[in-house]
């Protein structure tokens, strides 16, 4: 567990690294001590926020002693060198898809590290390239010839989200789809505004490179869901995640999409009529809300600039952001035993995943009980088609 006083002071840091405040915001608040020093960078880390936070604390006048000043140090310069390493690897393989008849779309990452006051600061992972149901084969088949030595899976399977591939530390996921949803009328709906998404996806200069990324819209909503999904199925959303959509949301009123002659948030209609309606489709609304709540007083995105947030969240929020800092409070059930026959072992896994969109329920009942609406109709669809054992499970 994060002391309050923790919490606020990494919170504080992060709105100055994220551009939503000024180094003044810590002028009257004395930096923690020893003790919470070392919280303060656990925290850091387990949120993917490190190097943000680190940043900031170089740039204080805190009390570490130059030993672990100089570990901050080095910690920001290997994020920075690890940046410029996947980027070499991104290069590559992009010009690869490009060439060899694939329209690649870039997921996350570059595109949203450079929405970032310092893009070099942004924590990284995998890079994530949608290459569509069409590009799937083509893309493995790409990526295979262009990186002969590099371990990767050695099929992509149809059921597959996506194929992936690791040259050196730097792993690659091409996707077939963006996402995958339970609930079948959420999965036609999501196909349908991925590929509307895909088809007007936008040119962006990412320091040097030319790349394309989702329709801003729709790249939102992605985000926003991509991080949801880390939280429902293994209790792993981050502040990361969070910082990502804050700087996407406060992007999207400066594009020439929308109408400077308009007042916010009138000149951030169009996004906000799209959330509204999408959100409510996909029974989301509250979870939004939820984490509009965060950005907007944890994370400092003015108010104004976030489409539906309302401080009415605020008991949802604060429930969502005490287990995002801390994840051990996200249980999951554990399976102790798995009947023999077919028709019990299908019951128990309903069992488990109903127990599991439970979790959701102090977030929001209306997703929860859609959530096990959909896990019910996903399980009857496999059975009636036949899939009783399915070797990817």
């Amino acid at each position: 567990m994060f002391s309050t006083s923790v919490i606020d002071t990494y919170c504080s840091l992060l709105q100055q690294a994220l551009g939503f405040a000024t180094p003044d915001t810590l002028a009257n608040r004395s930096m923690p001590n020893a003790v919470d020093m070392g919280s303060l960078i656990r925290l850091a880390q387990i949120q993917g926020t490190a190097p943000l936070v680190y940043d900031q604390l170089l740039k204080a006048d805190s009390l570490l002693p130059d030993e672990a000043l100089m570990q901050l140090k080095q910690a920001c310069m290997q994020n920075m060198m690890m940046q410029q390493e996947m980027k070499g690897v991104l290069a590559t393989a992009w010009d690869a898809l490009s060439n060899g008849g694939v329209q690649p779309v870039l997921l996350k990452g570059f595109g949203l590290a450079n929405l970032y006051p310092q893009p070099h600061l942004r924590q990284w992972g995998d890079i994530d390239i949608y290459v569509g149901a069409d590009g799937y084969h083509t893309a493995a088949d790409v990526l295979r010839k262009t990186f002969p030595d590099s371990p990767c899976f050695e099929e992509e399977e149809e059921y597959f989200k996506h194929w992936n591939i690791n040259i050196g530390n730097t792993a690659i996921e091409a996707h077939r789809v963006s996402a995958v949803l339970v609930h079948p009328c959420d999965m036609r709906l999501w196909q349908r505004l991925e590929r509307d998404a895909m088809a007007k996806a936008e040119d962006i200069d990412a320091e040097g490179m030319k790349l394309r990324i989702p329709e801003y819209r729709f790249n939102i909503l992605f985000v926003f869901l991509h991080s949801w999904h880390h939280f429902t199925e293994s209790g792993s959303a981050t502040m990361k995640q969070l910082c990502d959509l804050a700087l996407l949301l406060h992007s999207a009123s400066l594009l020439p999409h929308t109408s400077s002659l308009l007042p916010l948030p009138s000149s951030l209609l169009p996004l906000t009529l799209y959330l509204r309606h999408h959100l409510r489709r996909l029974r989301l609304t509250q979870v939004w809300q939820a984490y509009a709540y965060i950005m907007v007083t944890y994370l400092g995105l003015p108010a104004d600039r976030c489409p539906l947030y309302t401080p009415k969240a605020a008991k949802r929020g604060e429930r969502l952001l005490s287990r995002i800092i801390n994840p051990t409070h996200y249980t999951r059930h554990t399976k102790h035993h798995t009947p023999h026959n077919i028709l019990l072992r299908k019951l128990s896994t309903l069992r488990n995943k109903i127990h599991d969109s439970l979790q959701t329920w102090d977030m929001s009942p209306i997703y929860a009980l859609h959530d096990i609406m959909g896990k019910i109709l996903e399980g009857l669809g496999r059975l009636l088609r036949g899939e009783v054992n399915r070797k990817w499970e």
